[in-house]
């Protein structure tokens, strides 16, 4: 009975949550950012911002962290990149093809 009950208040329990993605901690950042499958590069120090490139796959990001003081505590996020596996505009239904923009 008691199996029952303990296994009924782990399945009852709330699912741990993720941590919280942060630009605060720079450091801490970067460890997220690789725990999530991409690969950063180390930061390169700006005045009041940090860059970084981060890869994944065929894929290459440029991130940078902006309003920074003394290499902590960030405020914004600037991420660039490009794609080049879009498609073209959806054709209209009846096989029109309206490429207006």
């Amino acid at each position: 009975m008691k199996l029952l009950i303990a296994i009924a208040g782990l399945l009852a329990a709330p699912a741990a949550a993720p941590a919280e993605i942060t630009i605060r901690d720079p450091a801490m950042f970067l460890t997220q950012l690789s725990e999530m499958g991409y690969a950063p590069e180390a930061f390169e120090k700006g005045e009041n911002t940090l860059t970084t490139m981060i890869h994944l796959r065929k894929e290459t990001l440029a991130i940078v962290l902006a309003g920074c003081e003394k290499e902590r505590e960030c405020r914004y996020l600037v991420a660039v990149g490009s794609f080049n596996d879009l498609k073209g505009p959806a054709r209209r239904m009846g096989g029109e093809d309206e490429r207006r923009l």
